[in-house]
């Protein structure tokens, strides 16, 4: 650009100098003032373009110096996008990242806020009727998972906190109760925290407890009333807010407990007793027998014949002995011996055939009651388990029975087997012992003649 300028320049100094001739020429003017004239012009168009040269040149050394730092600085622009562009992918990788955190905590913050909203549901609708919140203060209500806040959730936590501290008081108060009879009368009602309540009606002395009905808005007296006796010095707390006291009120007696059984139930309990009665009677009569024995075999080991009595198994065998002629000793103290084990081992048969008796009699009624059961379903389907129930609690309450039953009948017949033994060895052993005298008084009669 610099250049095309000093090209123009040095065109219209020629173009002036000829002019300047031509001027000169028409004018008739002397040719030495011509001449200075033209040199003169020369001279200081010369000086002009020396000096446009050195315009040029210095204008294109700061051109030059202009394109060096301009292409520095775009260097360092590139290199600053280059970094830029570096810490704008990493910015977005963040901003990527920050925004799947974020939606992951909004989600756990949207499930923490719906779990709070459904408790507070589930408290006010569920727990409020039956605890102590008509002493709260706060004010608080259910929670809505679209409308909650902070404010709510700190005025449910206040309402929560008073309840812990209400609940671990005794409270007491003047209600309307409803009694057994289903009249309302007027009582003061104590609450030992949210968990269990009695009542003092202002006519009796005798405190009975009562259940807060929720629908009704009215106290009313358990029906029928636990058999439960109040230390002086404590109270009886149910956790499960009176449902355990409910339930021990109606819990069913030995009776209805064995109603499930039925006619089998009742052939076991018959099977049972029969077994018991004879196990009874014969160990009554083996003690006896026992002692009776004990007593004869301390006669004969004090060496006093006279005190063999027929009252007992031995003494009869000892009899028996002394009536035997010599010669029949042998087989006459046997024949005592085996005469006296059918009486000892009475009953035994009996009691073991009746101890295997329960469990068939369990085993028949788990029979019949999963064909109850297994008629039930196909009736009316598995759905209703009440109806399901009885079957299967006479399944499994006949085979209860039927081992209650046989397993102390084995014992007893294990037992009375054992004594019964005890006494035949007992009675054999002495009869060998007869026998043994008799030899040797035998052996001996020679050496006297």
């Amino acid at each position: 650009m610099p250049y095309q300028q000093t090209m123009q320049k040095l065109l219209v100094a020629t173009l002036l100098w000829l002019t300047a001739t031509v001027q000169a020429l028409a004018s008739d003017s002397p040719l030495d003032s011509l001449m200075n004239r033209v040199l003169e012009g020369s001279h200081q168009e010369v000086l002009q373009a020396r000096a446009l040269v050195d315009d040029f040149d210095a204008s294109l050394g700061n051109a030059e110096k202009r394109l060096q730092s301009s292409r520095s600085e775009l260097e360092r622009i590139n290199h600053q996008n280059v970094e830029l562009e570096d810490r704008l992918l990493s910015l977005q990788k963040q901003l990527r990242e920050q925004q799947k955190q974020w939606g992951a905590e909004k989600q756990d913050l949207q499930e923490l806020l719906k779990n709070v909203s459904d408790q507070s549901q589930v408290l006010f609708e569920q727990v409020r009727p039956y605890g102590l919140w008509s002493l709260d203060t706060t004010g608080a209500k259910p929670l809505s998972e679209e409308t909650i806040g902070l404010n709510d959730i700190r005025q449910l936590w206040q309402a929560m906190v008073q309840q812990i501290v209400v609940s671990g008081r005794i409270h007491q108060s003047q209600e309307l109760i409803i009694d057994r009879h289903g009249k309302p009368q007027q009582a003061q009602v104590t609450r030992y925290g949210p968990f269990t309540s009695s009542a003092q009606p202002d006519n009796t002395d005798t405190p009975v407890w009562v259940s807060f009905l929720p629908e009704q808005q009215v106290w009313a007296e358990l029906t029928p009333q636990p058999e439960l006796s109040t230390p002086e010095q404590g109270m009886i707390i149910d956790p499960s807010f009176g449902a355990l006291l409910v339930q021990y009120a109606n819990a069913p007696d030995w009776l209805d407990k064995l109603k499930p059984a039925g006619m089998v139930g009742l052939l076991i309990a018959l099977t049972g007793l029969i077994g018991l009665g004879i196990a009874l009677v014969r160990i009554i009569a083996l003690n006896k027998e026992q002692r009776s024995v004990s007593e004869q075999q301390q006669a004969l080991d004090s060496a006093n014949p006279s005190e063999i009595h027929a009252g007992n198994s031995l003494g009869r065998v000892m009899l028996a002995a002394q009536r035997m002629q010599p010669e029949f000793l042998e087989n006459g103290i046997d024949e005592a011996v085996l005469r006296e084990v059918p009486p000892l081992r009475y009953g035994l048969g009996t009691l073991a055939v009746l101890a295997g008796i329960p469990p068939l009699l369990g085993l028949l009624g788990t029979v019949g009651g999963m064909i109850e059961t297994f008629n039930v379903i196909s009736s009316v389907g598995s759905a209703n388990s009440q109806l399901l129930s009885g079957g299967i609690a006479q399944a499994l309450l006949t085979t209860k029975l039927g081992l209650m039953t046989a397993i102390p009948l084995l014992l007893l017949h294990c037992a009375l087997k054992n004594k019964s033994n005890a006494l035949i060895e007992l009675l054999e052993q002495q009869a060998a012992g007869l026998l043994v005298q008799h030899r040797l008084a035998t052996s001996r009669k020679p050496e006297h003649v």
